[in-house]
């Protein structure tokens, strides 16, 4: 067992109009799923204010995924109201992670080590 607590919350950034998704410790399904509902209620008030869904994921603090929590998080990839997603992490897990995601679904994602970089890239047209 990791020794550190898994969990995970959405937020609604105002000032750049992002979901902004933080994920924790060895990340477990069950806050993972209440999280990426809160999201997706972010992401569906963008798009009915005709602004851009984008999403970012903040993956510092993370340094596990159980194998539920994953499936569960590929499934919401696939399937949710976003035009861009960015990932920022900071260790090779999560880039590696990523970045088979992304081959794999194909959707608008990357992953970045900075803010600055992922701003940047959620709001370039």
């Amino acid at each position: 067992m990791s020794q550190y607590h898994s969990s995970a919350h959405a937020e609604f950034d105002s000032v750049n109009y992002i979901a902004v998704i933080v994920l924790n410790g060895d990340l477990e399904v069950e806050p993972l799923a209440k999280t990426l509902a809160q999201a997706d209620a972010y992401l569906a008030d963008l798009s009915a204010s005709g602004l851009p869904p984008l999403g970012l994921a903040d993956a510092r603090d993370l340094t596990g995924i159980k194998l539920e929590a994953r499936k569960h998080g590929v499934q919401w990839l696939r399937s949710a109201n976003y035009t861009k997603f960015a990932v920022v992490g900071n260790n090779l897990f999560v880039k590696y992670f990523v970045n088979g995601l992304v081959k794999v679904i194909g959707n608008p994602m990357r992953y970045f080590t900075s803010y600055e970089e992922a701003f940047a890239w959620l709001k370039e047209d």
